[in-house]
């Protein structure tokens, strides 16, 4: 069978045990490579060997590559491999019609079933390199529990709440939670991790699923996982955990290393069967022996109007990561117009498409957005789109004018899912995109669709005027629209973390605590939340809640090499915080309290001669003079010309009856500090008792 597969980027794979004749096409230095950057479908056969035609086109990932126009109306076969369709489900579900058949994974499977299409196929695209994920020698595992994947929390909120939890075992192990790492770096911090740490978004047999086993490392995977079990038996090639179990678990292997090793060789024996080739082979079997289920029939965008079809294309095109997509979805969009410039959605997606390309067009874009208004009166989206570039570009007034005039329209129409259809600005992986697409894969009826839909654009209107009153020094009107954007999603952490901002500029403090925390519960991971709530626990005196918060936090960042600046920063908080209670503690005669604080503050700034001095002091209080002895030096090493620390050592050796060390050390502090009050007072008190025992 002869296969056309694409798109592939930088390299082709290195099949060489595949029964079937392939070419490539897609981006890349390798010579046998088709460079189809943005080409068209038939620019792509032009190139092919004289003679040569398909008898199969593949095209692997559609959510994220631009599909090659013309590609619907090919004279061979297709089919589309899709992973992420969770990230992209509004760009997919018409221009998977563009194929005669689907292949995705058991999730993706269900959703492309519910909203209409017959011609899908469960195929777990994911695996492994043997060239690349392989067992390394002379490799230490040094690293007890490793996580390495996507930190966008927003794309994984469940998973952000999974992360918090291995985080936190940094106080008892050596925990890695890293991403953007590739090629030999990855393999090797697979390789020197004892356990790889996987939870998957989608239900899927991911990347790590492969990855991990394949560098004879042991793999734990969430127990509700769609698709592992067709693969792995639990505690035979991995370790399947749960809500309740994971932390037992993770001690279990840890502490029991030939259990652990027997899994991770069982999961790397398991796992050979499993490469990108053998999957690939029997795909082809699959599509092979059922060649005559891909028909043109299939192709659902066929059935679409011309309109849509423009709108598909460019939609698509946008997304995608494809160099020259930016342009290719512009210049659908013009074409759209030419035979339709009385529609709304094209005028706005081209102002969305161009404002992407590049910031210098935001003013360009607006002119286009007042032409979508124009076209239809109650479309929603130019509005939107209209006070981000107004609000982007600092112009207050007219940013807050269309989020009302898109507000007053949402709240008071009726039902009409064309007002809030198209691009939206920013185009990036927010919470918003995210949660745009997960009500578009998940509501069938067109009723739900509109409701949840208009829930989350007003959630981000109201937001987003929040946004724009606190820009312009309007606290009290901005509490009022975030707490209307809350009323709309509750469960949206950053929504919390502003209004608990605005709340502490108003100096409704504790209100301002309050959110902070909500905010950490629905997204655990918001930096600026950390330190707005810290820095208010300060200001408010509250030492020990803010210590024991920054040293919470620290444990987490111990774990995430890559935000080290972040660590630095709570590791200072902590020591100031706690050091402020600990002062608390030795003036209300808690040396013990005191004492155990300074301990673990040491533990994190060893070069800071004020907690040895207070160590001293709680040593002394306590009548342990040798330990007070001790840390004063200690201190004095760190900082010579510490008169105060010079006074207290005196007074230490005045208490033990050595005269003369107490003097000495007072006269040395009285040549840096004359006036030392303690110094001054200890003096006198010295005086008094040498002439009671005169007289």
């Amino acid at each position: 069978m002869k296969v056309l597969y694409g798109y592939v980027k930088d390299k082709r794979p290195a099949y060489t045990r595949i029964p079937h004749d392939m070419k490539w096409f897609g981006e890349g230095e390798d010579d046998m490579i088709i460079q189809a950057k943005g080409a068209a479908f038939q620019e792509i056969i032009d190139l092919l060997p004289s003679g040569w035609l398909p008898d199969i086109v593949l095209f692997s990932d559609p959510a994220y590559y631009q599909i090659p126009s013309g590609i619907e109306e090919s004279p061979f076969p297709t089919a589309a491999i899709i992973g992420d369709w969770n990230l992209s489900f509004e760009a997919l579900q018409k221009s998977a019609g563009c194929f005669d058949y689907l292949f995705t994974d058991l999730k993706g499977v269900e959703i492309f079933k519910r909203h209409g299409y017959g011609n899908v196929e469960y195929f777990p695209m994911f695996s492994f390199d043997p060239e690349v994920h392989r067992p390394l020698p002379d490799i230490e595992k040094v690293d007890d529990i490793c996580f390495i994947g996507n930190l966008n929390h927003a794309v994984q909120r469940e998973r952000a709440q999974w992360l918090k939890r291995i985080a936190m075992l940094s106080q008892k192990y050596k925990v890695i939670i890293a991403n953007g790492i590739y090629g030999e770096d990855y393999t090797r911090l697979l390789n020197q991790s004892k356990i790889i740490f996987n939870k998957s978004i989608r239900g899927e047999m991911n990347m790590r699923a492969y990855e991990a086993p394949a560098c004879r490392t042991l793999l734990f995977f969430e127990e509700e996982n769609l698709e592992v079990r067709n693969f792995y038996t639990d505690r035979v090639h991995c370790v399947l955990y749960n809500e309740s179990n994971l932390e037992d678990l993770l001690d279990y292997y840890l502490s029991n290393e030939s259990e652990r090793g027997k899994i991770a060789q069982n999961g790397y024996e398991r796992v050979q069967e499993l490469t990108y080739e053998k999957r690939t082979a029997k795909l082809l079997a699959w599509i092979e022996a059922n060649i005559d289920k891909l028909r043109k029939e299939n192709r659902n965008i066929l059935k679409s109007s011309p309109l849509d079809q423009h709108i598909m294309r460019s939609t698509q095109a946008s997304w995608g990561i494809t160099p020259g997509s930016p342009n290719a979805a512009e210049a659908e969009l013009r074409k759209g117009l030419e035979v339709y410039p009385e529609n709304p959605e094209l005028w706005n997606n081209l102002g969305v498409v161009l404002s992407k390309a590049t910031e210098g067009r935001l003013v360009e874009a607006i002119d286009y957005f007042k032409q979508a208004k124009e076209k239809k009166s109650n479309y929603i989206l130019p509005h939107l789109n209209s006070a981000y570039c107004y609000f982007m570009t600092g112009r207050l007034e007219e940013a807050g004018r269309e989020v009302l005039n898109a507000i007053s329209i949402l709240e008071g129409e009726v039902e009409d899912i064309t007002s809030i259809s198209g691009l939206y600005l920013p185009a990036i992986y927010d919470t918003f995109k995210v949660e745009t697409e997960r009500i578009s894969f998940s509501c069938i009826d067109p009723h739900e669709l509109y409701r949840e839909k208009k829930r989350l654009f007003l959630w981000k209107l109201y937001e987003m005027l929040g946004d724009i009153y606190s820009g312009k020094q309007n606290p009290k009107e901005a509490r009022v629209v975030y707490e209307l954007s809350i009323e709309k999603r509750p469960d949206f952490g950053e929504s919390r973390y502003k209004l608990g901002r605005v709340f502490e500029r108003i100096g409704e403090f504790e209100k301002a605590l309050d959110q902070y925390a909500e905010s950490l519960r629905y997204n655990p991971f918001i930096f600026d939340c950390w330190k707005s709530q810290v820095n208010l626990l300060n200001l408010l005196g509250h030492w020990k809640e803010a210590g024991e918060k920054c040293l919470e936090y620290r444990t987490m960042l111990k774990a995430s090499p890559m935000y080290k600046e972040h660590l630095q920063y709570f590791s200072v908080l902590a020591v100031q915080s706690l050091t402020k209670q600990a002062r608390e503690l030795i003036t209300c005669k808690c040396y013990e309290e005191a004492y155990a604080i300074l301990q673990e503050l040491i533990k994190i700034d060893a070069e800071n001669s004020k907690l040895y001095t207070m160590l001293g002091e709680c040593s002394f209080f306590s009548k342990k003079y040798e330990s007070a002895e001790s840390y004063l030096l200690s201190a004095l090493n760190l900082n010579p010309k510490n008169d105060d620390v010079l006074v207290s050592l005196g007074v230490l050796c005045y208490e033990q009856g050595k005269d003369k060390e107490a003097y000495d050390y007072f006269k040395k502090a009285e040549k840096i500090n004359p006036v030392n009050p303690d110094l001054i007072a200890n003096y006198r008190a010295i005086k008094e008792i040498a002439k009671c025992k005169l007289l």
